[in-house]
């Protein structure tokens, strides 16, 4: 009977260890990597007169999104809400297009933002919340970065 009760404890630690060291395999937590994001983001509406406190929010790299998805904003029957970005495209982004992604998950996720997909006379995206579906040009980087944040946070 000693024996049993000791394979049966071995078994649970065990079965308690995996699940503690298990990794999800949709999703790992990197709040850490959009903090900096999520300050340059409180930043610039501060500039425009805006004061918000994203701290309660929470941000993920997700493996796959799907097709053509580099991020999502999510809200909870709880009202928490969750940006989940995409593994290969934040890899694959310059400085400008994480800011941008993460820009553009928190227009919906703070600002309660939709999406906006006109476009200039040059076919460039008028707006950092553009659908990604109307072939619109985002050339979001250093020298068009103000004229888009003053359009987000107007």
């Amino acid at each position: 009977m000693k024996t049993h009760w000791k394979s049966l404890g071995f078994l649970v630690g065990a079965v308690i260890l995996l699940a503690a060291c298990a990794k999800d395999e949709d999703e790992v937590y990197v709040n850490t990597q959009f903090e900096y994001y999520f300050q340059r983001f409180e930043e610039a509406a501060l500039e425009r007169g805006m004061e918000l406190d994203i701290e309660d929010l929470t941000a993920h790299i997700s493996i796959n999104l799907g097709t053509n998805v580099a991020g999502v904003c999510e809200t909870a029957e709880t009202g928490d809400r969750t940006i989940r970005v995409d593994d290969i495209y934040w890899e694959q982004s310059d400085e400008w297009g994480r800011e941008f992604v993460i820009f553009h998950e928190l227009g919906h996720c703070v600002l309660g933002l939709g999406h906006t997909d006109t476009q200039d006379a040059q076919g460039n995206c008028v707006s950092i919340m553009q659908s990604g579906l109307s072939g619109c040009v985002m050339p979001y980087n250093e020298t068009t970065r103000e004229e888009y944040l003053d359009e987000l946070f107007q």
